[in-house]
């Protein structure tokens, strides 16, 4: 199978984080609608359990996405579906859960430093004058480096997939043949 083409990958992952946002967001505003803003009038200014609501409706269901799809049958998020990709281990089997959950921590980490950025020393959202923040800057920096290794790496891996030892492949295109019953 053909390793994937790397701009191929970064518009599967673009349809993936754009459904997986608006998807969380609307739950997180139709929740906080029907409780009448009770969770966010609750969490207040404490920041660590700001990030722990945060990690768990949005980062947590976002590492299940990306884990439970590449790892399941179809081997593909619905961005890689889309675009005619699937996840296989360097053999070209189907990945096992912690190689799955490996590769998706090592790519979503810096969701995780975009949250903790935003929230800390003080909330973005509640800072008057918002000072610069490097680890914004770590964040862009993080995802040039990651598309920039799949460019030039011998088989498109980014890092994420260097460290998991898995590969983005175009999925094999089944003959036209192969769906109609034999003549008799």
């Amino acid at each position: 199978m053909p390793d994937a083409n790397p701009f191929r990958r970064l518009v599967a992952y673009w349809i993936d984080i754009t459904l997986l946002y608006a998807a969380l967001v609307s739950l997180q505003l139709g929740f906080a609608s029907l409780t009448d803003g009770v969770v966010a009038d609750w969490l207040g200014d404490r920041l660590f359990l700001l990030w722990v609501w945060i990690f768990l409706t949005i980062s947590l269901p976002m590492w299940l996405y990306f884990m439970l799809l590449e790892s399941g049958p179809r081997q593909a998020t619905v961005g890689k579906s889309l675009l005619g990709l699937q996840v296989t281990d360097m053999a070209g089997n189907r990945l096992k859960r912690p190689r799955a959950t490996l590769r998706t921590a090592s790519k979503l980490a810096f969701f995780e430093i975009g949250h903790l950025t935003l929230l800390f020393p003080t909330p973005l959202f509640d800072d008057p004058e918002p000072s610069f923040r490097a680890g914004i800057m770590v964040v862009m920096a993080l995802m040039v480096v990651y598309f920039a290794v799949a460019l030039v790496a011998p088989r498109h891996q980014s890092v994420h997939d260097l460290l998991a030892k898995t590969l983005v492949v175009s999925r094999p295109k089944v003959p036209t043949d192969a769906h109609r019953s034999p003549s008799v």
